[in-house]
Protein backbone atom coordinates (compact mmCIF):
# COMPACT_ATOMS: atom_id res chain seq x y z
CA UNK A 1 0.00 0.00 0.00
CA UNK A 2 1.28 3.41 -0.94
CA UNK A 3 -0.89 6.48 -0.35
CA UNK A 4 -4.02 4.34 -0.60
CA UNK A 5 -2.87 2.63 -3.80
CA UNK A 6 -2.24 -1.10 -3.80
CA UNK A 7 0.92 -1.99 -5.70
CA UNK A 8 1.54 -5.58 -6.67
CA UNK A 9 5.10 -6.67 -7.39
CA UNK A 10 5.56 -9.89 -9.39
CA UNK A 11 8.89 -11.37 -10.35
CA UNK A 12 9.18 -12.48 -13.97
CA UNK A 13 12.80 -13.68 -14.10
CA UNK A 14 12.55 -13.39 -17.88
CA UNK A 15 15.05 -10.97 -19.41
CA UNK A 16 17.24 -10.89 -16.27
CA UNK A 17 16.97 -12.98 -13.12
CA UNK A 18 15.13 -10.82 -10.60
CA UNK A 19 13.15 -8.85 -13.20
CA UNK A 20 9.72 -7.83 -12.00
CA UNK A 21 6.63 -5.90 -12.92
CA UNK A 22 4.48 -3.55 -10.85
CA UNK A 23 0.70 -3.70 -11.19
CA UNK A 24 -1.58 -0.86 -10.10
CA UNK A 25 -5.00 -2.54 -10.27
CA UNK A 26 -7.06 0.50 -9.29
CA UNK A 27 -5.52 2.47 -12.15
CA UNK A 28 -5.38 -0.55 -14.50
CA UNK A 29 -1.71 0.21 -15.27
CA UNK A 30 1.17 -2.24 -15.40
CA UNK A 31 4.85 -1.27 -15.40
CA UNK A 32 6.33 -4.29 -17.14
CA UNK A 33 10.05 -3.81 -16.80
CA UNK A 34 11.98 -5.73 -19.44
CA UNK A 35 9.20 -8.27 -19.94
CA UNK A 36 7.50 -6.14 -22.61
CA UNK A 37 9.21 -4.60 -25.63
CA UNK A 38 7.16 -2.52 -28.04
CA UNK A 39 8.29 -1.50 -31.53
CA UNK A 40 11.56 -3.39 -31.11
CA UNK A 41 12.36 -7.05 -30.78
CA UNK A 42 13.03 -8.35 -27.30
CA UNK A 43 16.52 -9.55 -26.53
CA UNK A 44 17.16 -13.07 -25.30
CA UNK A 45 20.45 -12.93 -23.44
CA UNK A 46 22.50 -15.87 -22.12
CA UNK A 47 20.86 -15.42 -18.69
CA UNK A 48 17.33 -14.80 -20.03
CA UNK A 49 14.54 -17.36 -19.84
CA UNK A 50 12.08 -17.62 -22.71
CA UNK A 51 10.00 -20.10 -20.71
CA UNK A 52 9.71 -17.66 -17.80
CA UNK A 53 9.01 -14.80 -20.20
CA UNK A 54 6.19 -16.66 -21.89
CA UNK A 55 4.63 -17.65 -18.56
CA UNK A 56 4.98 -14.13 -17.15
CA UNK A 57 3.47 -12.58 -20.26
CA UNK A 58 0.49 -14.96 -20.06
CA UNK A 59 -0.02 -13.92 -16.41
CA UNK A 60 0.22 -10.26 -17.43
CA UNK A 61 -2.40 -10.83 -20.15
CA UNK A 62 -4.78 -12.35 -17.61
CA UNK A 63 -4.68 -9.05 -15.69
CA UNK A 64 -5.91 -7.31 -18.87
CA UNK A 65 -4.26 -3.97 -18.13
CA UNK A 66 -5.58 -0.94 -19.98
CA UNK A 67 -2.11 0.61 -20.11
CA UNK A 68 1.31 -1.02 -20.12
CA UNK A 69 4.49 0.94 -19.54
CA UNK A 70 7.02 -1.31 -21.25
CA UNK A 71 10.70 -1.71 -20.49
CA UNK A 72 11.38 -0.62 -24.07
CA UNK A 73 9.07 1.39 -26.31
CA UNK A 74 6.02 3.56 -25.94
CA UNK A 75 3.17 3.15 -23.49
CA UNK A 76 0.72 0.74 -25.06
CA UNK A 77 -2.32 -1.42 -24.62
CA UNK A 78 -2.41 -5.19 -24.25
CA UNK A 79 -3.12 -5.75 -27.95
CA UNK A 80 0.12 -4.07 -29.03
CA UNK A 81 2.13 -5.73 -26.25
CA UNK A 82 0.74 -9.10 -27.35
CA UNK A 83 1.67 -8.47 -30.98
CA UNK A 84 5.21 -7.25 -30.31
CA UNK A 85 6.16 -9.38 -27.29
CA UNK A 86 3.64 -12.05 -26.32
CA UNK A 87 3.46 -13.50 -29.82
CA UNK A 88 7.25 -13.54 -30.05
CA UNK A 89 7.57 -15.41 -26.75
CA UNK A 90 4.94 -17.86 -28.03
CA UNK A 91 6.93 -18.35 -31.25
CA UNK A 92 10.23 -18.90 -29.43
CA UNK A 93 8.74 -21.32 -26.91
CA UNK A 94 6.39 -23.01 -29.37
CA UNK A 95 8.24 -23.47 -32.63
CA UNK A 96 11.90 -23.12 -31.59
CA UNK A 97 11.37 -24.81 -28.24
CA UNK A 98 9.52 -27.70 -29.85
CA UNK A 99 12.31 -28.16 -32.41
CA UNK A 100 14.86 -28.35 -29.59
CA UNK A 101 12.79 -30.86 -27.63
CA UNK A 102 12.42 -32.94 -30.81
CA UNK A 103 16.23 -32.91 -31.12
CA UNK A 104 16.21 -31.24 -34.52
CA UNK A 105 19.55 -29.75 -35.58
CA UNK A 106 19.99 -26.18 -34.39
CA UNK A 107 21.18 -24.96 -37.79
CA UNK A 108 18.10 -26.39 -39.52
CA UNK A 109 15.81 -24.70 -37.01
CA UNK A 110 17.57 -21.35 -37.38
CA UNK A 111 17.40 -21.55 -41.16
CA UNK A 112 13.73 -22.54 -41.18
CA UNK A 113 12.63 -19.63 -38.97
CA UNK A 114 15.13 -16.95 -40.00
CA UNK A 115 12.54 -14.99 -41.98
CA UNK A 116 9.57 -14.37 -39.72
CA UNK A 117 7.75 -11.60 -41.56
CA UNK A 118 5.28 -11.01 -38.73
CA UNK A 119 8.15 -9.78 -36.53
CA UNK A 120 10.25 -8.06 -39.20
CA UNK A 121 8.66 -4.67 -38.39
CA UNK A 122 10.38 -4.67 -34.99
CA UNK A 123 13.57 -2.62 -34.66
CA UNK A 124 16.72 -4.73 -34.23
CA UNK A 125 15.06 -7.75 -35.86
CA UNK A 126 18.01 -8.32 -38.19
CA UNK A 127 20.52 -8.00 -35.35
CA UNK A 128 18.80 -10.10 -32.67
CA UNK A 129 16.33 -12.60 -34.11
CA UNK A 130 18.77 -15.38 -35.01
CA UNK A 131 20.65 -15.07 -31.70
CA UNK A 132 17.32 -15.06 -29.83
CA UNK A 133 16.33 -18.31 -31.53
CA UNK A 134 19.69 -19.88 -30.76
CA UNK A 135 19.46 -19.03 -27.06
CA UNK A 136 15.83 -20.18 -26.88
CA UNK A 137 16.80 -23.45 -28.58
CA UNK A 138 19.57 -24.00 -26.03
CA UNK A 139 17.23 -23.28 -23.12
CA UNK A 140 14.57 -25.75 -24.27
CA UNK A 141 17.12 -28.34 -25.37
CA UNK A 142 18.39 -28.55 -21.80
CA UNK A 143 14.94 -29.21 -20.30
Amino acid sequence: ELSGETLTLAYTNAHFPGDAWVWLPRRNVLFSGDLVYVDRILGVLPWSSVKNGQQAFQALARLNPAHIVPGHGRVCDLKLAQRDTGDYYDFLAGQVGAAAKDMEPLSATLDRYQDMSRFRHLHNYEDLHRANMSRAFTEFESQ
